[in-house]
């Protein structure tokens, strides 16, 4: 290992000997005796840029992860500081994060209840002994629309308990966002049973798993058990039946 040192220059290491009890060294035998190496210059670039947006409680929020690399060496580059711009549906202007491990800065926007298209543009990149060469940037600018706030079905899962020499039905029912396929907390799913229990507008409020459980009524009767949904509701979304996986599902129990 070379002494270390503040000047980039070529680093050069020659071999003058080996030594060996009962061995020669023989350097005109040597592949090679000496070799060199340059360090590549200290740069910091741009290799991507990977948006994202969130809803909740009635408000959008974008997110930009910024990765921050040496152009040169592909190496992601930790402790850099990425400034930029937030432009679209809500504006900053010299918002900054610092790059961590993987090289990667995260930028939130600011919330707003307006859905539009949120757009962030790096202004610039700082880290001691390093320059930011915007030319090498992959990206430097990225936007992205949130999608439709939309509910739909994407499954119902059914199971039968039996107790007491009654059945019981339950209906797991997992509601999502069909153009991003989120899970979605908060929606209240209704629904009616009909088979050998018969109920209408039973509901359940989905967790954060996106899964909301109807549970029948008891029953000493034998047959089908059958729940349909019939609506789902959550304040800033709509429910798109066109858009379920499927809308009612049955079991018979053994």
């Amino acid at each position: 290992t070379s002494a270390i040192t503040p000047t980039a220059g070529t680093f050069t290491f020659t071999v003058t000997g080996i030594t060996l009890t009962a061995y020669t060294y023989d350097a005109t035998k040597n592949t090679v005796s000496s070799a060199s190496i340059i360090p590549p210059p200290n740069v910091l670039s741009v290799s991507g840029i990977a948006m994202s947006t969130t809803f909740a409680s009635s408000n959008y929020t974008a997110k930009a992860t910024i990765t921050v690399v040496n152009p040169y060496t592909g190496a992601p580059v930790s402790g850099a500081v990425v400034k930029g711009n937030w432009s679209g549906a809500t504006s900053a202007v010299g918002v900054t994060a610092t790059t961590g491990t993987n090289g990667a800065a995260i930028l939130t926007s600011a919330i707003t209840p307006t859905a539009g298209t949120f757009t962030f543009t790096v202004t610039g990149i700082t880290l001691t002994g390093y320059t930011y060469d915007a030319t090498k940037n992959k990206i430097s600018s990225a936007s992205v629309i949130p999608p439709p706030n939309v509910l739909s079905v994407s499954g119902i899962a059914m199971s039968t308990a039996v107790r007491s020499g009654k059945y019981t039905t339950k209906a797991t029912v997992t509601v999502v966002n069909p153009y991003s396929g989120a899970p979605i907390s908060g929606a209240v799913v209704k629904g009616d049973w009909s088979g050998v229990v018969s109920a209408t507008g039973v509901m359940a409020t989905s967790g954060t798993t996106g899964t909301a459980v109807l549970t029948s009524a008891s029953t000493t009767t034998k047959g089908t058990f059958t729940f349909t949904v019939t609506g789902i509701t959550l304040a800033g979304y709509t429910y798109d039946a066109t858009k379920n996986t499927l809308t009612a599902n049955s079991i018979t129990p053994p």
